[in-house]
């Protein structure tokens, strides 16, 4: 069985993603296991799962690195990645592909009984 993430994302975070304007988000730790997709939930307004898309790459290096690998296609600014690193020395970037924003955003129901958004993330078996 393949594996996803539900990641809990703002709108000024999530929408340039699946809307194809940008490709790369990150985060501050690195993921436990490994995922295929990823469905991003939209806390407010929406509460729900508003699009997804695959993962084309996973990079795990020292935040500058990250930073010059990858800058152009961040959703973020320079000064907002580095203030959210600043106590950490790696960082974790994500690539992703084949992003889609749905027409009508789903209930986080139909990914699975029981389901409770999540703070940050959670991972799915689909």
């Amino acid at each position: 069985m393949s594996k996803a993430i539900i990641i809990s994302m703002t709108k000024e975070g999530c929408y340039p993603l699946i809307d194809g304007v940008k490709s790369v988000f990150y985060r501050n730790h690195k993921f436990k296991n490994d995922f295929e997709k990823i469905y991003f939930y939209e806390p407010l307004p929406a509460g729900k799962i508003v699009g997804e898309a695959d993962i084309d790459t996973i990079i795990i290096s020292d935040k500058d690195s990250i930073w010059e690998d990858t800058a152009e296609n961040f959703v973020i600014s320079k000064a907002s990645f580095f203030e959210f690193l600043k106590d950490k020395s790696n960082a974790t970037a994500v690539k992703i592909k084949n992003a889609k924003r749905y027409e009508k955003s789903r209930e986080i129901s139909e990914f699975g009984k029981n389901l409770i958004p999540p703070q940050r993330f959670l991972y799915l078996d689909y």
